[in-house]
């Protein structure tokens, strides 16, 4: 669904339509999206060995926190790098502290 200026706008009108057609409505971040992301991130992590890093898109965070899941439950050292388009509102935020962050093991 493309609607409004920006994501919150988008939200919006989702979430209306949602409750107007009685379907469910699930948020961009969500508990099951983060499963969902650690489960292909651990089909990526067993079928490519040693990878030195994945880049993933950051939005609003089911992504980077399933692959950092699945990469952490397996111990493994390969480099998370979140990425986003120049006009996001976390990379306008980010500019407030370091542009570019890489989510090592710790």
């Amino acid at each position: 669904m493309a609607y409004g200026r920006d994501f919150d706008e988008a939200r919006h009108e989702a979430q209306r339509v949602a409750g107007a057609q009685g379907l469910h409505f699930v948020p961009s971040f969500h508990r099951d999206l983060v499963a969902g992301v650690a489960r292909y991130a651990l089909e990526l992590f067993r079928a490519v060995a040693d990878l030195d890093a994945v880049y993933v898109a950051v939005g609003m965070g089911s992504g980077i926190c399933g692959l950092l899941a699945a990469r952490d439950l397996l111990g493994l050292k390969t480099g998370i790098i979140g990425v986003c388009a120049p006009t996001t509102t976390i990379r306008t935020r980010s500019r407030k502290g370091p542009v570019r962050r890489r989510w090592l093991p710790s």
